[in-house]
């Protein structure tokens, strides 16, 4: 094979590369915004931290207590 197509063959793996990687961070990005726009609609505006029992009591669903046994843990 000759040096030149060696090279041009190189540059256009590493372009497609580049461009899977794009795609992939542009397709993570519109996953958390369609999330983020998910909550936003069902006016659920927490999305991360801790759950306090005013947000608790607010929520229609009844709460469930799920009991943990240590045989169930992974250590």
């Amino acid at each position: 094979m000759d040096v030149s197509a060696e090279a041009a063959d190189v540059v256009v793996r590493e372009s497609l590369q580049a461009t899977e990687a794009a795609a992939k961070l542009t397709l993570e990005g519109v996953k958390n915004v369609a999330a983020l726009l998910l909550a936003i609609a069902k006016q659920d505006m927490k999305v991360v931290g801790q759950t306090t029992a005013k947000r608790l009591a607010r929520d229609p669903a009844p709460a469930v207590v799920i009991p943990i046994v240590n045989a169930n843990l992974k250590l």
